[in-house]
Parts: C-alpha cells; structure tokens; sequence
C-alpha cells in the first residue's frame, strides 16, 4: 500500500514539473495577449478596461492612439527566470519612450519642449490578468492530483 502511494506522489511530481514548464508558456501568451489588447481596447484592463484620455486634436490623426507605427505595441518582450522552486516572467520594451506613456511622466516635444504626458498604460499589474493565471493554475494542479 505504501509502495503505490509512493508511486502516485512520484508520478505527480513528474506531472508537476511538466505541468509548470507549460504554465510558463502559457503565462507568457496570456500576458502578451493582455498587454496587446490595450492597444486594441485603447486602455487598460485592471478590474475593468481603463481608458486612455483622447488625444486634444482627434480629427488630426486617423491611427488609434499609440499605434502610428506599431512600433511601442511590437517591442513588448518577455523574459523567463527559472529556479528549482519557482519561475518568473517579466515583460518590457526597448523603447525609449515606453515609459512616458506607460506611466504618464515628463517628456521632451522634438527633444526640445518639455511636456507632461497623459498617463496611457498598456502593460503592468492587472488583477483581472492574475486571475485568469491563477484559474489556469489551478486548473492544472487540481487536474494532476486527480489522476
């Protein structure tokens, strides 16, 4: 009888860890299609979507807001950090001005005149996002010690 408990907790652990290195993928394809629906919602979902403020010329432009190029919405990166016990994914972006609007700080017009950007963020904390995470989670977990 203990031999096949034994063999039962073995097994689990075996799932486990493959199970983890699945969740890490998929983590990373929830938080990147999070992050990109800002740009399509044009705002963010923490408990619900917060929209961006308006641009103060709206007829000037026909792109939505923050997607001229694409260039910010396609520099969205992730890095893995794995240990034994645990595993971490952050994301950012290489892009200078990244930041200014992510965050709603000071920037320079030209790089001459400064101005205070409206906060737009498209990427951070999202309790709606941590719940999808740990829903899959446990979902996963729930489906490993069942077998």
């Amino acid at each position: 009888m203990v031999h096949t408990e034994h063999r039962k907790i073995s097994q689990a652990a075996k799932e486990m860890y493959v199970a983890v290195n699945e969740m890490r993928k998929d983590l990373t394809k929830m938080a990147s299609k999070h992050f990109d629906d800002s740009f399509k919602n044009e705002g963010f979902t923490y408990n619900t979507l917060w929209k961006w403020q308006p641009r103060k010329r709206p007829n000037r432009y026909t792109h939505k807001i923050l997607q001229k190029s694409g260039k910010l919405r396609k520099s969205i990166k992730s890095n893995v950090f794995t240990t034994k016990e645990s595993f971490e994914v952050r994301f950012k972006s290489n892009v200078i001005y990244a930041k200014i609007h992510n965050e709603g700080l000071m920037g320079m017009a030209y790089g001459k005149h400064p101005f205070k950007m409206p906060k737009r963020q498209f990427m951070g904390y999202s309790r709606v996002l941590d719940l999808k995470i740990q829903r899959m989670f446990d979902k996963k977990i729930r489906k490993i010690w069942r077998s």
